[in-house]
């Protein structure tokens, strides 16, 4: 298990990265702080290397994808969020950031937004990212969700950010929101709670990735006390 970063309310936002190994076959458990990268010395006779990683980061998300752990978006500083994509080769152990094809449309920069793991069919992996807090001159939430295809390096918006409707209407599509929870099944695009400028919510949307709509799901028994911010996962 790999954590990247974080946020101490006395001490700021980290760029520390550790792993713990926590495998079936493992009889201890100790966490290894994996080294920052390092420049080297600025010389006449050497040319200065820049160091490549991500720097520190809060609310950002991290998904793992062929011997990789993709890390995008987060808050960089109090004040400013990225769009930066980044990726860590578990098995060179170095950090470099994920290009994208000239013509994709990037994605604005985001923080406290979800991502998972899509994979419809063989070779064909993506990214999904939902909701999120929009930084920059926007300054906005959002319920768009977007697609990086690994293959083709190109992103996608699936669902553009469209403003909540009013109350008294049935909704027809989760309201702008960040700190939610969310994860993949069968196809879908699940999406639980989070929290806007003004309340916390704690209804479960279901997208359906296909077919790009919505569905409120309706279901029986109290509902999660909404906490912030929430992870959620399947079981089979």
């Amino acid at each position: 298990m790999y954590v990247y970063g974080g946020h101490e309310y006395n001490l700021g936002i980290f760029s520390d990265f550790h792993k713990i190994n926590v495998s079936n076959s493992a009889t201890t458990y100790n966490w290894v702080e994996i080294p920052k990268p390092k420049k080297l010395d600025e010389s006449p006779s050497l040319q200065a290397i820049p160091v490549v990683y991500p720097g520190p980061r809060a609310r950002h998300t991290a998904i793992v994808h062929d011997d990789k752990m993709y890390l995008y978006g987060g808050l960089k500083n109090s004040t400013e969020n990225t769009s930066e994509f980044w990726a860590f080769d578990f098995k060179e152990q170095t950090w470099s950031p994920v290009e994208s094809v000239p013509d994709s449309a990037l994605p604005p920069s985001l923080d406290s937004h979800s991502a998972d793991l899509w994979i419809p069919e063989e070779n064909n992996a993506m990214m999904i990212v939902f909701g999120g807090f929009i930084g920059g001159e926007r300054g906005e939430l959002s319920n768009h969700v977007l697609s990086f295809n690994f293959a083709s390096q190109r992103w996608e918006t699936l669902w553009e950010n469209q403003a909540s409707q009013k109350e008294e209407q049935t909704p027809l599509f989760p309201a702008q929101r960040m700190c939610h929870g969310s994860c993949i099944h069968d196809n879908k695009l699940y999406i639980f709670g989070g929290a806007d400028e003004d309340s916390k919510f704690g209804d479960l949307w279901c997208f359906d990735l296909n077919a790009k709509t919505w569905q409120l799901l309706s279901a029986e028994g109290e509902s999660p006390e909404v906490l912030l911010p929430l992870i959620f996962g399947l079981s089979d």
